[in-house]
């Protein structure tokens, strides 16, 4: 049974490629490397303006047992999330460790492909 709140997400690190032009760090595509269950919770105020119109992506804050950041060495901001169900990629735009004990890390998320 799902629990109420959780989402499945996969972190996805970039592969190196050459693009042609050049090496890319994402030009030879993803690697998946860890699949857990987190609780998104939604942040407020992070609207950004193109052109005059306001882009419609939303941030999210999760928190992730240290134990699966420290399983998969490296992860960083050019690192993405991927929620497979609801076919959406997300930035990761912070990590940061959450709690006095250091159990967790906490890592805001944003919609939309990384930069």
């Amino acid at each position: 049974m799902r629990r109420r709140g959780r989402t499945r997400l996969t972190f996805q690190k970039p592969l190196p490629g050459n693009d042609g032009f050049g090496s890319f760090p994402t030009a030879g595509g993803w690697g998946e490397d860890i699949d857990i269950g987190v609780n998104l919770r939604p942040l407020r105020g992070n609207e950004a303006e193109q052109n005059g119109a306001v882009q419609g992506r939303q941030s999210y804050e999760c928190e992730i047992r240290i134990h699966y950041i420290e399983n998969s060495p490296g992860i960083d901001k050019t690192w993405r999330a991927v929620d497979a169900a609801r076919n959406v990629t997300f930035n990761i735009s912070s990590i940061s460790r959450s709690d006095e004990d250091f159990r967790f890390y906490k890592v805001v998320i944003t919609d939309g492909e990384p930069n």
